[in-house]
């Protein structure tokens, strides 16, 4: 049985990160032919840690001109490891025909703090209602 842990590191990459209309995140890393959306909630799920954030930090970063290219790229170093289970579950080469490119699928995860201490979940797939954040 393989450890995943001794594994090496999927490589990856952020493809966008925007924001919708009640402040929330959503950040898209993408790890060979598959979509990573990970969330960033101001209001995260009940059984969190409701302030002092991890990812309202960010949230707060993003939404300011001055810093939010700098915490583009913080974020996505952050996310990263943080994302390297889920990447090596799930990250998949599909080809490069039109087909594959149809079936590339997405994978929905969200950003929590828990006891201070940032985790990524899987979560079912969400609607954002968008506009541009930070367009990559």
């Amino acid at each position: 049985m393989t450890d995943c842990s001794l594994s090496p590191v999927v490589p990856y990459a952020l493809i966008n990160c925007h924001g919708d209309v009640q402040g929330d995140a959503e950040v898209v890393l993408k790890a060979k032919q598959t979509l990573f959306k990970v969330r960033l909630a101001r209001q995260p799920p009940e059984e969190f840690d409701q302030s002092e954030t991890v990812e309202g930090k960010f949230l707060k970063r993003l939404a300011n001109r001055r810093t939010a290219e700098i915490a583009r790229e913080d974020l996505a170093d952050f996310l990263g490891p943080l994302c390297q289970p889920f990447f090596k579950s799930y990250a998949r080469y599909f080809g490069d025909s039109l087909k594959s490119h149809l079936k590339n699928p997405e994978v929905f995860l969200q950003l929590v703090t828990d006891k201070g201490v940032p985790k990524v979940f899987k979560t079912p797939p969400f609607h954002v209602i968008s506009y541009p954040m930070l367009q990559l």
